[in-house]
C-alpha cells in the first residue's frame, strides 16, 4: 500500500454557512481532490483538477484569465472541446451503463474525471463511488481493460496528517512543489503508467519519511511508541531511548 502526502483545503461555500474541507493529493503529476459531494453528488470520490482559481482568476497553468469564483476547483472538462464534452469515450459509456446513469450525468462525470487515466487513478485511491456495488463492478471492467496499470500501480492510502490550507494560492503552490502539472494528466494510459512506475518508489519513500517524522514528534513517551509508529510506516528509528524495553527488530513491509 503506497502512502500519498496530502493537504486539506478549507473554504466557505457561497451557498452554505459552514466550512467545507477537501483533501488534495498529487499522483504522478496529477492533482486530485476528494469531493465533498455538494455539487458532484459523489462524496469522497477523488477527481482530477487543475488547481484552484484565485482572486486573479489564475489557477495552476491556466492560460489567460477565466471567469471563475475565487477558490473554484478547475475541472479537467475545462480543457475539453465542446465536441469532446458531448461525446464521452467508451470507458465512460461503460461506466454509465454500469451505474445506469442518464446522459447528462455521464457527461458531468466525463467533465470531472477528464480521461480514462483520471478514472484509473481515482479507482486506486478508492472511496466514494468506488465503494458502491456498481463502482466495484466498474473497477473490475477497468482492471480487465487495463491490466498493466493495476499490475504496476498498487492501491494508495492518503496520509491523514496534512496541513490545512485556506488560501487557493497556497494550494496551487503545494501542487507545484509536488510536481503537479496539469499537462501531465495524460490521455495515454501507457505513458502515464510507465512514468508512474519510474517515480512511484521515490514518492512513496518521501511520504514515509514525512509520516515517520510526524509520529516521532508527537509520540509520548518516546522510545517504544516511536518504534511502533516507525514500523507502521515501514521505517525504524535510528536512535534508541532508555525507555525502550524491547530489542529493535526489522520492520515488516506493508502490504
Amino acid at each position: 500500500m503506497a502512502i500519498i502526502p496530502s493537504i486539506t483545503t478549507v473554504s466557505v461555500e457561497s451557498n452554505a454557512n459552514t466550512e467545507v474541507r477537501r483533501r488534495v493529493v498529487v499522483v504522478n503529476g496529477m492533482a486530485l481532490y476528494e469531493s465533498s459531494g455538494r455539487n458532484s453528488a459523489e462524496s469522497s470520490t477523488w477527481f482530477p483538477f487543475a488547481g484552484q482559481a484565485t482572486q486573479n482568476n489564475h489557477a495552476i497553468l491556466l492560460e489567460g484569465p477565466r471567469a471563475y469564483a475565487n477558490g473554484y476547483f478547475v475541472k479537467p472538462g475545462t480543457f475539453l472541446t465542446m465536441n469532446e464534452q458531448g461525446n464521452p469515450p467508451k470507458d465512460f459509456q461503460e461506466m454509465a451503463r454500469t451505474f445506469n446513469w442518464f446522459d447528462n450525468k455521464t457527461k458531468d462525470m466525463y467533465y470531472r474525471f477528464g480521461s480514462t487515466v483520471g478514472l484509473l487513478v481515482s479507482s486506486q485511491l478508492g472511496g466514494g463511488l468506488w465503494d458502491t456495488p456498481q463502482g466495484q463492478d466498474f473497477k473490475k471492467y477497468l482492471q480487465q481493460s487495463y491490466p498493466e496499470f493495476y499490475q504496476k500501480i498498487p492501491p494508495m492510502e492518503v496520509a491523514k496528517n496534512g496541513v490545512e490550507v485556506r488560501n487557493p494560492d497556497d494550494t496551487n503552490k503545494w501542487i507545484k512543489r509536488n510536481e503537479g502539472n496539469f499537462k501531465d494528466i495524460h490521455k495515454d494510459v501507457k505513458k502515464f503508467t510507465d512514468k508512474m512506475t519510474s517515480t512511484f518508489k521515490q514518492q512513496n519513500k518521501d511520504s514515509r519519511v514525512q509520516l515517520t517524522s510526524h509520529y516521532k514528534e508527537n509520540a509520548k513517551p518516546r522510545g517504544l511508541l516511536n518504534k511502533i509508529a516507525a514500523r507502521i510506516v515501514g521505517d525504524s528509528p535510528s536512535v534508541s531511548s532508555p525507555e525502550d524495553d524491547v530489542k529493535p527488530s526489522k520492520p515488516t513491509a506493508r502490504k
